[in-house]
């Protein structure tokens, strides 16, 4: 995905080789959807995305879907518009496939569920700071909050603070779980460095693993492999 280029300067998706060649556009989106934000996700053979809200417009963002049509292109398709009233609007932090769904933090501190088979929204917690993204953990999703990890029941009855990030850091965006630590990324309040930090799942082992003090943030861009192919998000 690229987020400001695209025929009316508003974004594109394109596919590659997984070498790098072989770059097609995909989609040129228009004003009416437009600026995708996440990364893609491949669920049920089809690739889904979302569109962010933007600060001084009417946009309220979306949910969009990419489906193969055999033929080596894809059938672009709007899941869902949102309006500037919907408490599960701007979802521009990344989707996780879990229990069938598709779940995004938004820019109105919630951490919402999404069904693409029945296009509704059977799950929206509102957390108490900005929230990123989710990992799943022993059948649990975790959500990356600017200071804390929350853990969401497994009966989506509610969740509970799993563990604080101490120190002054600030994580941003996304997060990761290689079977031991959650692995995050952001900043140090007051000294705007950027900085990886880890936690064990439990809450406990916070350690500040690296930082940057030439960056005032870091950032990880995704990118999805289906079959032969990789999308791309950049930002």
């Amino acid at each position: 995905e690229t987020r400001t280029s695209g025929g009316a300067g508003v974004g594109d998706i394109f596919v590659s080789e997984l070498d790098g060649t072989g770059t097609t556009q995909v989609h040129a989106f228009a004003p009416s959807i437009h600026s995708p934000y996440t990364e893609i996700v491949e669920f049920g053979g089809v690739f889904y995305g979302t569109c962010g809200d933007e600060a001084g417009s009417t946009f309220s963002g979306g949910i969009f879907s990419l489906t193969p049509d055999g033929m080596g292109g894809y059938t672009y398709a709007v899941e869902h518009a949102f309006t500037n009233t919907d408490n599960n609007r701007g979802p521009i932090y990344g989707i996780t496939v879990h229990d069938g769904l598709l779940w995004y933090s938004n820019t109105n501190n919630r951490f919402v569920a999404y069904n693409p088979s029945t296009k509704t929204f059977p799950h929206s917690f509102n957390m108490a700071e900005s929230v990123y993204k989710s990992v799943v953990i022993n059948n649990e999703l975790h959500v990356a909050g600017g200071q804390s990890v929350y853990r969401i029941y497994s009966n989506y009855s509610g969740f509970i603070v799993q563990g604080s990030i101490p120190g002054g850091f600030i994580n941003w965006e996304d997060i990761t779980y290689d079977g031991t630590f959650i692995y995050g990324i952001g900043f140090q309040s007051g000294t705007s460095e950027g900085a990886v930090w880890r936690m064990k799942p439990d809450g406990t082992g916070f350690e500040n693993l690296y930082t940057n003090p030439t960056a005032s943030e870091l950032f990880i861009s995704k990118s999805v492999n289906f079959n032969t192919k990789v999308a791309t998000g950049v930002s």
